[in-house]
Order: structure tokens, then sequence, then C-alpha cells
């Protein structure tokens, strides 16, 4: 069993890394423009779940921003750690933008009309996380748990005798160290964080992180420092479902934020679909927006279940 879940992260690795030359979608990004290119079926469905994301959220999330991220040195092209000069930075801003991929799903192709570079960071890491859960459904699993960098699938329970629930533990959102400050029972769920306390760079006082919005060129600016997606795992479960965000600020703000969310697109899958609302929640939502929540709501909804407290809870960041 081990050998065929790391069998299934190998082809997501193979086919969405920016970090080794020999994968699917660097080939896609070094291939001429204009010029359709055949793609696998996996790197197809990423690219225009992506794509669907990336109109629905009006531009907070784009995977053509790979140029943008490598010029502010979160990227696999390795650069000193220097705030870009404004010249660069609205050059490569200009090529940016999700018209500039064209997708063909019926004939498994795609293509790129300007000079963009297609990172899929975003959303990788959930895809792979669902690849994992779908193996070992297929394996005829019913209970487990898969992380993957932050992004994670709980099914079942982790004691099926004692009814003990999966655990896991939303960090503080701070470099000093990794603690968790919410312990959160998880039975089918998806949950993606993401967040800006980790990789980031300082420059004469002022941070900078890897969290880029697309529409400005630059890193974002506000006091959100991370946010946590939990939502059902199947895509048709989706759409119109009961799911809470959990925001956390570095000021006051640190606490769930329970709504009704419409999904995307309905085709998300568990963890990606997680990821890809994470990330866009980090981009669009700011500090003014969480302080006037904040100030109309003194009393802010709590989970159904309370946090606890575990000796060694699986941190997530």
């Amino acid at each position: 069993m081990e050998e065929g879940f790391k069998a299934e992260l190998e082809s997501v690795d193979q086919a969405m890394s920016t970090y080794r030359d020999d994968s699917e979608l660097i080939a896609f990004n070094e291939a001429p423009l204009d010029e359709w290119q055949p793609l696998s079926n996996e790197l197809i469905d990423v690219l225009a779940i992506s794509q669907s994301v990336a109109e629905a959220s009006h531009g907070a999330f784009d995977i053509t921003v790979g140029d943008l991220v490598n010029l502010w040195s979160f990227g696999p092209g390795a650069r000193p750690e220097t705030v870009p000069s404004d010249d660069a930075l609205s050059e490569e801003l200009a090529q940016v933008g999700i018209d500039a991929l064209e997708i063909d799903t019926q004939n498994m192709q795609a293509r790129r009309t300007r000079d963009v570079f297609v990172d899929l960071s975003g959303v990788a890491k959930g895809h792979g996380t669902d690849r994992v859960a779908a193996y070992l459904e297929q394996q005829g699993l019913e209970h487990y748990l898969v992380n993957i960098g932050g992004e994670l699938i709980a099914r079942g329970l982790r004691d099926e005798e004692e009814q003990t629930p999966w655990q896991i533990g939303i960090e503080v959102p701070e470099d000093v160290q990794q603690r968790a400050q919410h312990i959160i029972p998880l039975e089918s769920m998806s949950v993606a964080t993401s967040g800006d306390y980790r990789n980031y760079f300082e420059v004469n006082g002022q941070r900078f992180s890897h969290t880029i919005d697309p529409r400005t060129g630059r890193p974002v600016t506000h006091q959100l420092a991370s946010v946590s997606v939990f939502h059902p795992p199947m895509p048709g479960q989706m759409p119109g479902r009961r799911r809470y965000w959990w925001l956390a600020s570095r000021r006051r703000c640190n606490w769930p934020l329970r709504i009704t969310l419409k999904c995307f697109c309905s085709c998300v899958m568990a963890s990606s679909g997680a990821a890809l609302l994470a990330r866009n929640l980090l981009i669009i939502l700011g500090k003014r927006w969480l302080m006037s929540w904040a100030l109309n709501n003194d009393e802010p909804q709590r989970p159904t279940v309370p946090p606890q407290t575990a000796r060694r809870p699986l941190t997530h960041q």
C-alpha cells in the first residue's frame, strides 16, 4: 500500500512541479506560444479547475503569476531577497492573466497565448491529497487521515473501537515556534490552511510574504495572517453546504466565521477545493474588512465542538 500512495504522489509531482526540470508543467511553460500542447488528463483537470476559480475570484487566484512569484524570490528561480523595482513588476504584471491560457478539455490540450509562467503551487498539494485519499478508498480503507503540507482529508475515526475522532491543530500564526492554538476533531472533512507567517523575508522592517496578489503583483499587506477552510469532501456535497473559515489576524481577530458558502466550481474536489478557497480568502480579505466584521459581531460564533487540549497535536500550517 505504501508503494501505491507514493506512486500517486510521484505522478502529481511529475505532472505539476515547478522544481523539477522534467515535469510536464515545465515542458508546457517552455513550449512555443500559441501552439497547442497535448497534456495528461490530470494536468488538464487541474488547469481547468484553476481557470474556473481565477474567473470566479476576479483574478485573486491566478496560476499565470509564476514569473511574479519568482521575481519576489519565492519560486524555483533562486534570486536575492530584495524588493523588485517598479519597472520590473510592471513588466511582469502586464503578462499576468488567466486569458493567456487556453484549455481544450475535449481534446486534452492547452496553450499559452502570452509568455506567462504557469504555477500550480496553490492547488497541486491539495490535488495530491485528493489522489492519495482516492487510492486509500480504492484499497478499502474507511478510516484514515492524509496530510500533505497542510492540505488534509480525514475520513472515519482515529480509533473505531473507542469512537475517537481524528484531531488536528490550527497553528498560532507566528514564526517563533510551531504550536497549536486550537485542537479540532474531524470526521469526513477536508481542511486547508494558507498563511503568510512561514515563508517571507523582511527589508527595512517591512515583511514581504509569499502570498502574491496577482492583481497588484505584490505580496498582500493586510493584517490577516492565516485562513483555514473546512468543508465536506465529496464534490456532490459542496454547493450551498454549511462550512466555516477560521480567520487569524496578528492583532485582535481569531475566530471561526461560520457562513453559507457556494463553491466556485462544483467539480473541485476535497482538499484541492479547500486549498483554493484558503488562498483566495487570504488575498481578498483585508484588515479593514476584518475590523468591520469584528465591530458588528461582538460574540463570534464558535465551533460546535469546543477546542480541546492534546499532548501531541498534529500541527497544521
